[in-house]
């Protein structure tokens, strides 16, 4: 496949974060979108240092009027759909891309679930006509599927992050971050020295990482030309 971007998306309501492989340039960039309430500064200054592109994002609206939550979701959703499309412009200079987005898990569907589905399925729509490409541009994977590609399709969070930790992807040559991850500075303090947690938003941007690698695999990319 002729491609010369390829980004894939951990999609969230409130920490979006996506990796961007610039095929001909040999150049991977990570990009978090986390609302203001599930971030500090000290994070975004962390993450800013292992070159991830990190645009906060504006806490939703409350309100317990119905009418007036219907639209401020709809707002809210145009919102952070415009943000991203505007912020991946600036690295993304033509239609040559394909894009990835993790797909709805709908074995447990409640609110929560149904909103994120409108949200997933607008971010999806907005890629299509912001880059001016075809739904055929825009693939669209399970988690077990993206777990498998790792290692095992029963793999939870910190099994991701310490794969992505001990990784020698050819993508991740002198990357910052996997650097900073090493060097445990995205690691909470704990007195339980056997568990490790992480802040966010690094289990998105990880998550964004080895989508990332399950899209180029599956449709036989090579990561260095």
């Amino acid at each position: 496949m002729n491609k010369k971007y390829f980004c894939f998306f951990d999609f969230s309501i409130n920490s979006t974060a996506c990796s961007l492989y610039n095929y001909k340039n040999n150049k991977l960039i990570f990009f978090s979108f986390p609302r203001k309430k599930i971030i500090n500064n000290n994070i975004v200054k962390n993450l800013i240092d292992s070159d991830v592109v990190v645009t906060i994002i504006d806490d939703k609206i409350i309100t317990n009027d119905q009418q007036k939550k219907e639209i401020a979701n709809l707002m809210d959703a145009d919102y952070l759909m415009n943000i991203i499309c505007n912020k991946l412009s600036e690295y993304i200079k033509d239609n040559n891309i394909i894009f990835g987005v993790e797909g709805i898990s709908f074995g447990s569907f409640g609110n929560m679930q149904i909103q994120l589905a409108g949200y997933n399925y607008l971010l999806r729509y907005m890629l299509k006509n912001y880059f001016n490409i075809t739904y055929d541009d825009i693939l669209v994977y399970s988690p077990r599927y993206i777990k498998r590609n790792v290692g095992s399709g029963n793999y939870n969070k910190n099994m991701m992050i310490e794969k992505f930790i001990n990784s020698n992807n050819d993508l991740l040559i002198d990357n910052k971050l996997q650097l900073a991850l090493k060097n445990g500075i995205f690691v909470k303090k704990s007195h339980n020295k056997d568990s490790k947690t992480y802040y966010k938003p690094i289990d998105d941007l990880i998550d964004s990482f080895w989508g990332l690698v399950a899209l180029m695999n599956n449709i036989g990319v090579k990561y260095i030309e």
